[in-house]
């Protein structure tokens, strides 16, 4: 089964209960996290406390899910299921992926934003 990277739908289902300051806020969020998460996890990567790890990937799990970026939502949650179990060496192939899945979700996140500016 394959995953797609990501739901168009979910930020019509999130206006839908929140309106389009909602998914403005979600997608600042997200545009803000996609930024700084990449260095940042690869940062705490080098720490030697995995919790720091953990909740950095942690950190964008539900605004990813909201926006629709569920290649995001994968990579971040693999990484932190990789602390969690203590399987550290996967963890530079999964932090690859997580910065893979950034960059592709980045320009539609500022594509999105820019489009549900207009709607605000």
């Amino acid at each position: 089964m394959t995953e797609i990277a990501h739901d168009a739908a979910a930020l019509d289902n999130l206006a839908a209960l929140g309106g389009a300051s909602l998914v403005l806020r979600v997608l600042q969020t997200l545009a803000e996290l996609l930024e700084r998460l990449p260095n940042e996890l690869r940062e705490a990567s080098a720490a030697p406390s995995p919790e720091l790890l953990q909740r950095s990937a942690h950190s964008i799990l539900s605004v990813s899910g909201y926006a629709g970026e569920t290649d995001v939502r994968a990579a971040a949650r693999a990484i932190e299921h990789a602390v969690r179990t203590g399987d550290v060496a996967a963890v530079p192939a999964l932090l690859d992926r997580f910065d893979r899945a950034a960059a592709a979700a980045t320009p539609r996140i500022l594509a999105a934003l820019t489009a549900w500016k207009s709607r605000a």
